[in-house]
């Protein structure tokens, strides 16, 4: 067994080396357990130091915010595939792919000036920028098998110290910087077995800088989305196919030039190698039988281990135009069924996407569908979070912190509670006065109204009394003939404030009569006996119009009255006219005779009858 362990850790630089944890190294976590759980990425020779730079942040957190849109990039050294991958639901969509092929002027050793080519390349191509995730390489990482003695019935994040302890072990450099994350290789926990089944991954500090500097080029953000694995792709899409096939399946994701073989166990990824074989860069052809016998020496490798399971089925990803070759030879070499595995429904590709493009995207886009799937892998930027051993002092101590707040809080909400009751009782108040008073306002605003009206409409002319009193004062005919009479009335309602407020005052009419008579007499002094007249009534405002000694009379008269009411001389006599209208006449008595005078109609009578 042991040559066979041997044996299958010397197959290809790739190989995952399985350890087993003695009880020596269980104790040895025993004591350094604390130490792990302050610096879990630390190595024993520097405990003290910081696990990771200040200038690259690792969250711990499985769960975190992922973007809608993201950029996929599997960088190499000489050239680099980026995907525009667009969240649709529970799906995918890849908008766009893009093959870069480094100029000889970039060194790919310089972090800046990569990023730099690739943000123009994208500008180029009328390409976004998005926020990136990395799909690295086999060789990018370093994944090792382990074994735990002693840590049945520990929870998963449990063991999260331990699996530090063991890489840290056996790494040919100090963990200091880089990251490490761990996946189980059990279904579940069991409280009876003997050990636990787990396989870690460290990104050397190097590379995570690295890929953080391409990130902060290309987007302008410090830290990229999520940097896992090219093979994790593969694991994800056929962890399905897996879970539903007895015994262990193989499964190849076919890259530019390079490939990542896997075996998956009941959905669990067990065994992954990067082989330097590929589509070439004109993404057209494969070499089907060097990538065969590179799955046949995964396959020897894979035997090697204890309690390997024997494969039983294999599965190329990739469209049929493209891997079909892959398919058969695989068939060929291993000799068990090989299937052609074909983008799922969650995923899409843009129509314009080649059969070589969905081929080298599919695994990419498995990576960023993987949650989706029910699969979680690395992830270098929100690695699996050590447990804290002072989380409960600090629970207490949180508690009673809590305990105390509420009490204050109680008392602070009770009297808040209080002073908001007040407060609404004042609101409430305020509202029924602005109510009543806008009440109150309408209906002063619909008597102020009615008001206006009703004194509006009392103002009223009794044009029948105005005539008979206008046309007493016309001397008979012939001396004077009233042949026009015009009247019209100018009303108003006028109110009058109480002060400056618009409360109590009192409203009153206001009415002017004006009229306007006409006609022919017989001798221009006539006019003058008419207006006499009209003045000794007491009730007009009389205004001649033309010049005197015109034979014809025009007069305004104006009055406020609704009915003329004038008092009765003490001597008056009757004019008789010829058309019956009885005109009365103030007479004068003659100082002399202490007889009534007789009028300027009369004299004038007089004289005509004399000639």
């Amino acid at each position: 067994m042991d040559d066979a362990r041997t044996k299958g850790e010397r197959l290809g630089r790739f190989a995952i080396a399985p350890l087993r944890d003695t009880s020596r190294s269980a104790k040895a976590h025993q004591a350094g357990s604390k130490r792990a759980v302050k610096l879990p990425f630390a190595s024993r020779s520097s405990a003290k130091q910081a696990a990771v730079p200040k200038s690259i942040a690792v969250d711990s957190s499985a769960a975190h915010r992922v973007s809608s849109r993201q950029l996929y990039i599997d960088l190499a050294a000489d050239d680099a595939v980026v995907l525009d991958v667009k969240r649709k639901g529970s799906g995918v969509e890849v908008v766009s792919f893009s093959h870069l092929s480094r100029p000889e002027t970039i060194d790919p050793a310089n972090a800046a000036k990569v990023g730099a080519w690739i943000k123009d390349e994208l500008a180029s191509r009328d390409g976004a920028v998005h926020p990136v995730s990395f799909a690295c390489r086999r060789h990018d990482a370093i994944l090792k098998r382990i074994d735990l003695t002693g840590a049945a019935g520990k929870k998963e994040l449990q063991l999260a110290p331990m699996v530090t302890l063991q890489m840290s072990r056996h790494l040919p450099f100090p963990m200091v910087g880089s990251a490490l994350d761990y996946v189980p290789l059990d279904s579940q926990f069991e409280s009876n077995a003997a050990s636990v089944r787990l396989m870690g991954a460290v990104l050397p500090a190097e590379r995570l800088r690295f890929l953080h500097d391409v990130a902060h080029e290309i987007s302008g953000k410090n830290d990229p989305e999520s940097i896992g694995l090219h093979a994790a792709g593969a694991w994800a899409l056929l962890a399905e196919k897996s879970r539903a096939t007895d015994g262990a399946v193989l499964g190849i994701a076919i890259g530019v030039q390079s490939s990542s073989i896997v075996v998956l166990e009941a959905g669990r990824m067990m065994f992954v190698r990067g082989v330097d074989v590929g589509i070439d860069r004109e993404l057209n052809q494969i070499d089907a039988g060097v990538l065969a016998l590179e799955a046949k020496r995964t396959w020897m490798g894979y035997r090697a281990i204890p309690d390997a399971k024997e494969i039983s089925h294999a599965f190329v990803l990739g469209e049929d135009d493209v891997v079909s070759s892959v398919t058969t030879s695989v068939a060929a070499s291993l000799n068990v069924p090989t299937e052609t595995v074909h983008a799922p429904a969650s995923v899409k590709f843009a129509d314009e996407l080649t059969p070589g493009q969905r081929t080298v995207a599919l695994p990419i886009a498995g990576l960023a569908i993987e949650s989706e799937l029910g699969v979680r892998s690395f992830d270098f930027v929100h690695p699996r979070k050590a447990p804290d051993m002072t989380q409960v002092r600090r629970q207490r101590l949180l508690l009673g912190v809590l305990g105390l707040i509420a009490i204050v809080g109680g008392i602070g909400v009770f009297l808040s509670m209080e002073l908001d009751d007040l407060r609404d009782q004042v609101a409430v108040t305020q509202q029924k006065m602005k109510t009543t008073q806008d009440k109150f306002i309408e209906a002063s605003l619909a008597d102020a109204r009615l008001q206006h009206i009703e004194h509006w409409r009392e103002s009223r002319v009794d044009w029948l009394a105005h005539l008979e009193q206008i046309g007493s004062g016309v001397p008979a005919a012939p001396d004077a003939l009233l042949d026009e009479w015009r009247g019209q009335m100018a009303a108003a309602a006028v109110f009058t404030p109480k002060g400056r407020s618009f409360f109590g005052g009192t409203w009153s009419s206001k009415k002017r009569a004006d009229f306007y008579i006409a006609g022919p007499v017989k001798t221009p002094s006539i006019v003058q006996v008419l207006r006499d007249h009209l003045i000794e009534f007491g009730v007009y405002g009389v205004k001649s119009n033309g010049p005197d000694g015109n034979p014809k009379f025009s007069i305004d008269l104006t009055s406020a009255d609704e009915k003329p009411v004038v008092a009765a001389p003490e001597n008056d006599t009757t004019l008789i006219a010829p058309n019956g209208i009885e005109a009365p006449v103030i007479a004068k008595n003659d100082a002399s005779t202490n007889q009534p005078a007789a009028t300027d109609a009369q004299s004038a009578s007089e004289g005509a009858e004399a000639q």
